[in-house]
């Protein structure tokens, strides 16, 4: 800002044209200050402070140079020493703060990450501004992602990261150490190997597992308040049969993320009394929301072998795209009581399939 200032002053001398470009500097100030503000970016962003760094020198150039016009002659030597004091102490402290506060080091950004380039192709799930950072030495062999809570600027890198011939994860500014297990976009990841630091950063390698999660229906979201909706310290749920119930979603969620494939889902049920012959309940797999039904199946007092046994209502489906929102929910028409346990969630390969890798990720190939 303070360069900005001294080449004004070389370029303008009239003090009402010094006048008119300090309008211009505060017109110039506002109307990005108005703009930021009800930018839906910015919004998004959560009015991020580097947004701000315009409005900043537009106001300070602006009083810089009100105030230049205003000075007599025997002040003038002193702000032109004041200013060129604070260029140079700027100067200083940007390359103090690099070699002792952070990151320590004078070493570029983009020589210091291209020592990820030992590791091949790889893909790597890292906190923001870390992802970002490091595929900058080679963005066609490292394929960096933000983790799964972090904004995604290009959500169609998150498949092509997966399938990369190896995953890590990054976990600076983002973990506190590696887990044995963790979940990230729908798939479940196992620690492959010990930490090692590498490109500025401590990675670990990953494996992708099978998807397969298990729920009880206390995990699931249901009706707290109603009287007719009983827990079990096993984690069941007992509907019983009430008007107050009827025809609407007695349970639901839990809004996960899965992959691209083929799956089962098994909801482990209990029938206690029946008085209709005809469906009571619908079994639902939706995803987006409830916006997109994968799957779904009305059952009956004809689905159950014997009343109160425990008995296995699956459903299958498949999606060629990962989901999100992904939701088992229960419509209760009514005339039955019943208890739903625990749905089951797991990734099924058939055995007229085959799986394909490709640069799009894991893809099904009919036999």
């Amino acid at each position: 800002m303070s360069c900005l200032f001294l080449v004004f002053k070389r370029l303008v001398s009239n003090e009402k044209a010094e006048l008119d470009v300090a309008k211009l500097f505060i017109a110039d100030g506002i109307l990005s200050l108005f703009l930021i503000l009800i930018s839906n970016w910015a919004f998004l962003n959560e009015l991020a402070q580097r947004y701000f760094v315009g409005v900043y020198i537009s106001f300070w150039l602006a009083f810089l140079i009100w105030l230049d016009s205003r000075m007599v002659n025997q002040y003038t030597r002193l702000v032109k020493s004041i200013v060129s004091l604070a260029l140079t102490v700027g100067i200083v402290s940007i390359i103090y703060g690099f070699a002792y506060v952070y990151p320590k080091s004078l070493t570029s950004k983009l020589s210091i990450v291209s020592e990820l380039n030992e590791l091949g192709e790889i893909g790597i799930i890292a906190e923001y501004w870390n992802a970002y950072s490091s595929s900058v030495a080679n963005p066609e062999q490292i394929i960096a992602i933000p983790h799964e809570y972090a904004e995604q600027k290009n959500p169609d890198r998150v498949n092509l990261a997966f399938a990369q011939p190896r995953l890590f994860l990054i976990r600076d500014m983002w973990l506190d150490t590696f887990p044995e297990r963790i979940v990230q976009f729908g798939r479940h990841l196992i620690r492959s190997g010990d930490e090692f630091r590498i490109g500025g950063s401590w990675l670990c390698e990953y494996k992708i597992t099978p998807f397969d999660m298990m729920f009880k229906a206390t995990d699931m979201l249901f009706l707290k308040d109603s009287e007719h909706i009983l827990t079990s310290e096993a984690g069941g749920l007992s509907i019983v049969d009430n008007t107050e119930l009827h025809n609407i979603f007695v349970v639901y969620g839990p809004k996960i993320s899965v992959p691209e494939g083929d799956f089962s889902v098994e909801f482990k049920m209990r029938l206690e009394s029946s008085t209709t012959g005809l469906s009571f309940a619908r079994l639902e797999v939706s995803a987006e929301h409830g916006e997109v039904i994968l799957a779904e199946k009305n059952i009956g007092e004809s689905d159950f072998i014997h009343s109160n046994t425990e008995q296995l209502i699956v459903l299958t489906f498949n999606t060629q795209e990962p989901r999100e929102g992904v939701e088992f929910r229960v419509y209760f028409e009514g005339g039955a009581s019943f208890i739903l346990e625990s749905v089951h969630i797991q990734q099924v390969k058939s055995n007229t399939c085959t799986w394909i890798h490709t640069v799009q990720g894991w893809h099904l190939s009919r036999m």
